[in-house]
């Protein structure tokens, strides 16, 4: 018994290239007529004997999966308890002659065996990803969410999508205290990794802010060429990923220059009451030599990073008291809130998606 991908393609998120294989069953969505295909066999190209996963061999299983080169003896019940898909699969009668395996019948998913097994642990009690407490690989997270949409594992995708979610906040609070990685093992392709995904499976709802701290975790050629991980290898965004990069990077490069082109309009009324006036001084040197302190002048390279200091907190009082009197501190403060805050809400339309509340998953 193989599950046919090309049966399973609305089920996908987007196109997603399988090693081909032959089948003895096909299944469909539950409301879809099911029809018989040619013999069933593993994935082409797999050779060898098939090798047992250890920790996911039960001797009690009433079912052996096979996945690439790898076997998993495991419950009717417990897959079906969580898929409507493989639970319609196991209704199907089965023709005399099938292959089975110690007594079970294989069933072959066309799939990659190491994201089988981080879905069928879960499935069978491993809490790490329920623990945002403890960092999991992110290939975890891709398995929940691509073979959660692919059999309908929906509590799995629900919760690969919302550890994503906390790594990538929408609450701009929350994203301006936040240190990446929080949520997943860190890796030199992390990033890389995780926005590809994003985009290849439209989780619109990280992408902004993922897309941002692309723009300022690397520079424009890195970004561009993509990064070295191996003497040999090196990791690219893909091109539709790489033109919404670029197409939000030029926006998020305007946000400091638009910041202080409206302070400069403003200066007189944030110096209005300045306490100094008293002892015939001004602020107004004091707030030009912020200006320049937190303009982009200083970068060597206009290709570089965009700016770290522009979604910092910039007019926090420890840092204001070192140029500023009380009472423009307080105005510059204030201002710098309300552009900071409008700012934020634009920052899905830089990357043309739109506004925070309508962005879409899946």
């Amino acid at each position: 018994m193989t599950i046919d991908p090309a049966e399973l393609v609305k089920h996908e998120p987007s196109p997603v290239h399988h090693q081909s294989t032959t089948m003895s069953h096909a299944i469909e969505s539950p409301a879809a007529k099911r029809r018989r295909l040619h013999d069933g066999s593993p994935q082409k190209g797999i050779s060898g004997e098939p090798k047992r996963c250890s920790t996911l061999w039960f001797a009690d299983g009433n079912v052996v999966v096979q996945v690439e080169n790898t076997q998993f003896r495991v419950h009717r019940s417990v897959l079906s308890q969580h898929s409507d898909i493989l639970a319609d699969c196991f209704e199907m009668p089965q023709p005399e002659g099938e292959p089975t395996m110690e007594g079970c019948p294989l069933l072959y998913l066309p799939d990659v065996a190491r994201d089988v097994e981080y879905v069928i642990s879960t499935l069978y009690g491993e809490s790490s990803i329920y623990d945002y407490e403890h960092c999991i690989p992110f290939a975890a997270t891709q398995a929940m969410i691509r073979l959660g949409g692919k059999y309908n594992f929906t509590k799995l995708q629900k919760e690969g999508l919302r550890r994503l979610q906390k790594e990538f906040s929408s609450a701009q609070d929350k994203w301006e205290s936040h240190t990446f990685p929080s949520f997943f093992e860190e890796t030199d392709t992390l990033l890389f990794d995780i926005v590809n995904f994003a985009v290849q499976h439209s989780i619109q709802s990280i992408l902004p802010p993922a897309l941002t701290l692309m723009c300022t975790k690397y520079t424009l050629s890195e970004i561009t060429n993509g990064i070295e991980h191996t003497n040999t290898s090196r990791t690219r965004l893909s091109n539709e990923a790489l033109s919404l990069c670029l197409a939000g990077r030029y926006s998020l490069c305007m946000v400091v220059p638009t910041y202080i082109t409206r302070l400069i309009a403003a200066n007189a009324g944030i110096v209005e009451h300045c306490l100094r006036r008293k002892v015939n001084q001004t602020c107004f040197p004091a707030f030009n030599q912020l200006l320049d302190d937190i303009s982009c002048t200083g970068q060597p390279d206009p290709k570089a990073k965009i700016h770290q200091n522009q979604w910092s907190d910039l007019a926090d009082p420890d840092v204001l008291k070192d140029y500023m009197c009380p009472s423009c501190g307080s105005a510059l403060r204030d201002s710098y809130k309300r552009f900071r805050e409008e700012s934020w809400s634009q920052v899905p339309s830089f990357f043309g998606f739109p506004s925070w509340d309508q962005l879409i998953d899946f």
